[in-house]
C-alpha cells in the first residue's frame, strides 16, 4: 500500500471561554486489494488491480469547539441578572463537531464471465469518465452507467478498480449544556444534543464498495448509480446528570 498525505492542524486552548481544534487532511491511498475477500479479476496481472484503496478519503476536515456563552453570572455580559433569569439564560456552554469529507471509491463490476476463466468478479470496459459533475449527481443517478460497455469475449475489462467517486459526508453535531450548582458538592447538568442538526442527507454508496453497472445483455444496468440508503437523519436527545 502507498499512502501520501498533507495535514494541517490548528488548535486554540481554553481561554476566554473558547477552545477549538481544527484538522484537515489531503491524502491518497493506493493498493491492489483492500478487503480480505477481494480477488483480482486476473490473478496473473496484479498490477491491473492497482487503484485507490477502499478507505481512500481525498479530503477530510474535522472541527470541534467548546464555547462558554458570555451571558450570566461570572460572565462578561449580563453578569448581574436576577437569580431567576440567570437560571434560564446564564451559564450555557455550546459545543459541537463538524465533519466534512469526500466519498470512498466504488468499483464497477460486470456480470458473467466474459474472460471465460470459470469465475466472476470481472470489470467492464470504460469508454468515458463515469463520474458526473457534482451539480448533476443525485440519489437517482450518482454516476453515469453508460460510460461502461462489456469487455470483448475472452478478455478482461479495462475499467480501473475503485474508479467511481462515492458520496461524501457533511455532518454537524451540536450540544447545549447548562450546569446548576445546587450546593457546594452537588451539581446538576442539563444537556441537549443535536446530531446532524441541519438534517443534511448523507448517502451510502450505491450498492456498497462494488456495483454492477451492466445487465447480462450488456446494456447499462437500470439500478446502477441508484442510492438506496443513507446515514442517520437529524436526531435529538436530552439528558440530566447529577454530580455529587
Amino acid at each position: 500500500m502507498i499512502y501520501h498525505s498533507g495535514q494541517v492542524r490548528i488548535e486554540k486552548r481554553y481561554s476566554q471561554g473558547l477552545s477549538f481544534l481544527a484538522s484537515y487532511t489531503w491524502s491518497k491511498a493506493i493498493d491492489n486489494a483492500s478487503l480480505w475477500n477481494q480477488n483480482p479479476q486476473d490473478s496473473f496481472n496484479l498490477r491491473g488491480e492497482r487503484g485507490l484503496a477502499n478507505f481512500d478519503l481525498r479530503h477530510r476536515l474535522s472541527y470541534s469547539y467548546t464555547w462558554d456563552l458570555p451571558v450570566g453570572s461570572e460572565r462578561s455580559h449580563l453578569a448581574h441578572l436576577p437569580r431567576a433569569a440567570d437560571v434560564i439564560l446564564g451559564g450555557w456552554q455550546l459545543s459541537g463537531i463538524v465533519s466534512l469529507q469526500t466519498g470512498q471509491p466504488i468499483t464497477p463490476a460486470a456480470p458473467g464471465d466474459r474472460a471465460n476463466i470459470g469465475s466472476g468478479g470481472q470489470r467492464p470496459n470504460a469508454i468515458a469518465n463515469p463520474n458526473l459533475p457534482r451539480d448533476q449527481r443525485s440519489p437517482n443517478r450518482w454516476f453515469n452507467a453508460a460510460a461502461y460497455v462489456p469487455a470483448d469475449l475472452y478478455t478482461f475489462g479495462n475499467a480501473a478498480r475503485n474508479s467511481i467517486e462515492g458520496p461524501g459526508l457533511n455532518n454537524i453535531d451540536m450540544s447545549f449544556i447548562k450546569n446548576f450548582n445546587v450546593r457546594e458538592n452537588v451539581r446538576v447538568q442539563f444537556r441537549s444534543e443535536f446530531f446532524n442538526i441541519f438534517n443534511h442527507p448523507n448517502f451510502d454508496p450505491p450498492n456498497g464498495v462494488a456495483t454492477t453497472v451492466l445487465t447480462s445483455a450488456g446494456a447499462p444496468s437500470p439500478s446502477a448509480g441508484i442510492v438506496n440508503s443513507a446515514k442517520d437523519s437529524r436526531q435529538l436527545q436530552f439528558g440530566l446528570k447529577i454530580y455529587y
